[in-house]
């Protein structure tokens, strides 16, 4: 008896274990649904609302939580390595067409034109249009010289520089940072840049934040559409039909502008401020609203959202890529409509 005793617990050991053995008929994959079943449970618990108990749905922070944060700022020859593709401006090591004792890396292409300094870019204020408009040339003048190196911080004025600094040393959150560059007094050494390109942008997002939910408002409600094709586009309808192609490009070069000036605007201490839900609720605005109010005909912006888009899925969006590929798919059946009349008419 003692024997069977001492084997059944053994088993109930065994059973409650991490690493219990495959041919027990309890150790199924259910075991897991299980854990995940309480974890699941536990995250429903944390998603309640205070107020009312119901679990939070269409959130304006679970879409920021959802946004890719890109390597933007780092140069193709990096981008290249990052995606483990060898860049197309060297040889491969070891490769050496003449014989020989073989280079380590070969140049392919030599670039002579003159390097750009500050007097062709300069970022000399701090606030949201210009570093969103700072980021867009940075990112064109690397993709220009590729597979060149460009430091960030050479294109930053002295006043720049010294509060980008400042900003690292005063602020806890960038602690690491400042290890990094305490010792040697600077950003740069030797013409070399200590933190790279993400991390100096990083920074200077921080640093145009928000202060305040007016400032907030401020920012989201300023259009970021293009602003040369805003005033084209602007309040003519007939305009947006004749050239629709052109029309659904700039959409989408908007909607990335948008996310952009949504990582600038994002920080632990800001998102308070923002719109609780992506979808308007009662007199409170959400994220899509602002979004179309930065277009240049807000009133056919929300003609295609409300004819392409049925009533009942509308209600039931919760999340911003789920509005923007109904909505994509909307301005694609507008223009093939469009296209379609064109026909006719000839």
């Amino acid at each position: 008896t003692s024997t069977n005793k001492a084997s059944i617990l053994k088993k109930k050991k065994t059973n409650g274990g991490s690493g219990g053995g495959g041919d027990d008929p309890d150790d199924d994959p259910d075991d897991g649904r299980r854990g995940n079943n309480k974890r699941d449970k536990d995250e429903d618990c944390d998603d309640k609302d205070s107020h009312g108990g119901r679990k939070k749905e269409g959130r304006t922070a679970d879409y920021l939580d959802s946004i890719k944060k890109k390597p933007a700022m780092v140069s193709p020859a990096k981008l290249l390595a990052l995606a483990g593709t060898p860049a197309t401006g060297y040889a491969p090591a070891g490769y050496f067409p003449y014989g020989g004792t073989p280079w380590p890396m070969m140049p392919t292409n030599i670039n002579l034109r003159e390097r750009p300094t500050i007097k062709d870019l300069c970022l000399s204020k701090i606030d949201v249009p210009s570093l969103m408009t700072f980021r867009e040339k940075f990112i064109r003048m690397v993709n220009n010289y590729t597979p060149e190196e460009f430091c960030m911080v050479h294109y930053l004025d002295n006043h720049t520089k010294s509060s980008l600094y400042s900003t690292i040393e005063m602020e806890t959150k960038f602690q690491a940072y400042y290890d990094r560059i305490e010792p040697y007094g600077g950003i740069i050494q030797m013409g070399n840049h200590l933190l790279d390109n993400d991390e100096v942008y990083t920074v200077l997002c921080f640093m145009a934040r928000p202060k305040s939910e007016l400032e907030m408002k401020k920012w989201l409600g300023q259009s970021v559409w293009d602003a040369k094709t805003y005033h084209k586009f602007k309040n003519n309808q007939n305009y947006i039909k004749t050239y629709i192609d052109y029309y659904l490009q700039s959409w989408i070069h908007y909607k990335d502008r948008f996310n952009y000036l949504l990582e600038i605007l994002d920080h632990p201490e800001t998102r308070k401020w923002f719109p609780y839900y992506v979808n308007k609720k009662g007199n409170d605005l959400g994220l899509l609203d602002y979004f179309f109010n930065g277009t240049p005909d807000v009133a056919f912006s929300r003609q295609v959202y409300e004819r392409y888009i049925r009533v009942e899925v509308r209600h039931k969006i919760k999340d911003f890529s789920q509005f923007w590929k109904l909505y994509l798919e909307g301005l694609k059946k507008l223009r093939d409509k469009t296209k379609e009349l064109e026909d006719t008419t000839f």
